[in-house]
């Protein structure tokens, strides 16, 4: 009898902190919805699928879903359809003119707001890569030929050629950077003969090469040009700022594996991971350090206009507000986020993109 009674007891409190655990995991799902719903959504947009290509332009929102661009507008949605297997595609955006690249057929469509193709752009080379430049003015065009060769090709908003910097062979195109206010192009090159360097190069768009320096046994993955067509290079060692006359300004020895670097407004957003947290730092273009935190979790992406800078994590929103962070949680998993011109937050989600209308995330 005793047994049975000890026994008896064990079940109940097994039975009962089980249940005190469904209730505080209750509780905590219920809180953390309400807190995840204080903001309110002005539009939704269905999507067929997850991954589809997106490009915003102004306060319009376009995608591209197999071979079907979509424009949605306020007050009105236009769509283009391909034909063909459009199964590898990119998407860009130049100015007021949106750029889908047919990356099998090495094919440029440049379409209208309305969805009209007003010009193509053919490509007898592999295509790497495309970068469009941050102002809205010109789009590179990162080819490779059959020998092995690099070119850096670029176009203006109408799909006209401006200039090309080819024939690089001895190296390969890192990243590079263009400013339609200076006319510049910023080019990182690596080269492993006798060692490993990095060659940065100044161009104009016309692809006149103006200067270049030679950095030995290091890398820079990411550059960014910024005001007076200085530059940003950050490396495998140390981030450097970079006059015209090739003269270091300032550097800062900032060493983090896996992280993610963007440029805004103020400065460079860096995010380095680490086991369960993110630590984010501010750097100053005149190398200050605006801010310093850590947030849990891991920071998916980086998105900055002319007055906000916000990342974003799984299910986070993070808004830069001077020198500090403000997080505010979301209810569903973000894939990817944006900033429309007028200051509205938008969501990329599982099948659906959604504006967010709260007032709190205007600056």
């Amino acid at each position: 009898m005793k047994r049975r009674k000890k026994k008896a007891k064990k079940r109940f409190f097994l039975s009962f902190f089980v249940f005190i655990i469904l209730i505080g995991t209750l509780i905590f799902y219920v809180l953390d919805f309400s807190k995840g719903n204080s903001y309110e959504v002005q539009k939704t947009i269905n999507t067929k699928k997850t991954d589809y290509k997106h490009t915003l332009i102004n306060n319009n929102i376009i995608i591209l879903e197999n071979n079907e661009l979509t424009i949605h507008m306020e007050n009105e949605t236009n769509r283009h359809t391909f034909s063909g297997d459009f199964s590898e595609t990119m998407l860009n955006k130049v100015g007021n003119m949106i750029f889908v690249t047919d990356i099998k057929k090495q094919k440029t469509y440049i379409a209208e707001l309305s969805g009209d193709i007003c010009n193509e752009i053919y490509f007898p080379q592999e295509i790497l890569s495309i970068k469009q430049d941050s102002r809205g003015g010109y789009i590179g065009f990162h080819v490779r030929e059959k020998d092995g060769t690099e070119n850096l090709i670029f176009f203006d908003e109408n799909g006209m050629e401006t200039g090309s910097i080819k024939g690089i062979k001895d190296g390969s195109i890192v990243d590079y950077s263009i400013d339609s206010l200076e006319n510049t192009v910023a080019i990182s090159i690596i080269t492993y003969e006798k060692g490993i360097k990095s060659n940065i190069l100044f161009a104009d768009i016309h692809g006149q090469v103006e200067s270049g320096k030679i950095f030995e046994n290091e890398i820079f993955p990411a550059v960014f040009l910024v005001e007076n067509g200085e530059l940003i290079c950050v490396g495998d060692k140390r981030i450097i700022k970079m006059n015209k006359k090739k003269e270091t300004v300032w550097e800062k020895r900032i060493v983090a594996d896996r992280a993610e670097y963007s440029f805004f407004k103020k400065g460079l957003v860096i995010c380095s991971s680490e086991i369960g947290k993110t630590n984010i730092i501010l750097l100053g273009k005149d190398n200050e350090i605006i801010l310093s935190e850590s947030v849990t979790g891991s920071i998916k992406g980086i998105e900055s206009s002319k007055s906000k800078t916000i990342l974003y994590g799984d299910r986070s929103l993070y808004f830069v507000k001077n020198s500090s962070i403000e997080e505010t949680k979301l209810t569903k998993d973000i894939v990817w986020a944006g900033l429309l011109s007028n200051g509205r937050v938008v969501i990329g989600s599982n099948n659906k993109i959604e504006i967010l209308k709260d007032e709190n995330f205007i600056n």
